[in-house]
């Protein structure tokens, strides 16, 4: 997968973040998400707020993605 998707905002840490990491998937994230916010860094993905903002996310995760910027597995291995 070039990204795991995360629009939830009621889910407190869903798992598929992690796992996410775990297979150096980066995410894009709710940014108003109850729980699993600390998983997002300049490593690890994006987030979105709404759907005002939803698009410039998307392309920029696919960018950075392409050019080889995140670095998912590596972050969660170190900090978990």
């Amino acid at each position: 997968s070039k990204f795991a998707f995360v629009p939830q905002i009621y889910d407190a840490s869903p798992r598929v973040t992690t796992q996410a990491l775990t297979l150096d998937v980066p995410l894009l994230m709710n940014k108003h998400i109850q729980g699993g916010w600390k998983y997002v860094t300049e490593e690890t993905g994006e987030f979105f707020s709404d759907i005002t903002d939803f698009k410039d996310s998307l392309r920029k995760i696919l960018a950075n993605a392409k050019e080889g910027r995140y670095h998912p597995r590596k972050w969660i291995l170190e900090h978990e």
